[in-house]
């Protein structure tokens, strides 16, 4: 069973697959750091009880769909941008090297 899936700094491009779903035992998502990766996260995906997400880096909407997990410890996302909501992240990046911890 997969716990921790880090495919930071890969080149991915495109939409991420509601097959993440699947992962029912995945409590550390590991995605920043792909630019060309993008679109909206799928709703299927709030199912997972994940504790870790890391999106920063990433043109990826709807990242809230995560923050129906209620264990979630540390949610780093690009909602420094005003077009990413983002209730429940705990660091708000507007780039790859600029991020602000606690603003939120």
């Amino acid at each position: 069973m997969l716990e921790y899936l880090d495919l930071s700094s890969n080149d991915l491009s495109g939409q991420l697959p509601s097959s993440l779903a699947d992962m029912h035992f995945l409590d550390h998502l590991s995605l920043e750091s792909n630019g060309a990766l993008s679109g909206t996260v799928p709703a299927m995906l709030s199912s997972l009880n994940v504790s870790v997400v890391y999106l920063e880096g990433t043109d990826l909407r709807n990242v809230d769909v995560f923050c129906s997990s209620f264990s979630i410890d540390a949610f780093w996302a690009d909602c420094g941008d005003p077009d990413i909501e983002c209730s429940c992240c705990t660091v708000c990046c507007e780039s790859d090297v600029f991020c602000l911890d606690g603003l939120f």
